[in-house]
């Protein structure tokens, strides 16, 4: 997901947005889905680094891979190494596009390996039984019903 700042919100309204973002990370992890990458585009540097502040002030900022670029098309190509991502401690510099994914860890990967764990013990704890239930059906639970 891209956000194209374009510095008509205050920085704390654009830090606001995570907390949909993060409602949305949610439910895709609740159906088994990656916590998606949000990038945030900005004009300038400037903008950049206030609003990458402003962004990792934010509570819900841990629960998404966010990177920031200040990029000019004319200049430099988004899918090069323009993106920083917004981890705290980040020592590396600017990566491209294509390695953000292994750059920014899933903050949901913990949470989506607990709930496939549970479903799959809801799943095995309800496992019907290899003859039916009813008891008009022509097995039971001894086996099959006898011939005449």
């Amino acid at each position: 997901m891209l956000e194209y700042d374009t510095g008509s919100e205050h920085l704390p309204q654009l830090a606001g947005t995570l907390a949909g973002y993060s409602r949305l990370a949610r439910a895709m992890a609740d159906v088994d889905q990656p916590c998606p990458l949000l990038l945030f585009c900005f004009l300038g540097p400037r903008r950049e680094q206030a609003a990458r502040q402003a962004l990792a002030a934010a509570t819900e900022a841990a629960a998404l891979r966010i990177a920031t670029a200040a990029l000019n098309p004319e200049h430099a190509s988004p899918a090069g190494p323009v993106w920083l991502p917004l981890l705290p401690g980040w020592a590396g510099g600017p990566v491209a596009l294509c390695v953000l994914d292994a750059a920014l860890p899933d903050p949901w990967s913990i949470y989506r390996a607990e709930h496939a764990r549970a479903r799959e013990q809801a799943a095995q704890a309800h496992v019907p039984p290899p003859w039916p239930a009813d008891p008009d059906d022509e097995y039971d639970s001894a086996g099959p019903a006898p011939t005449a």
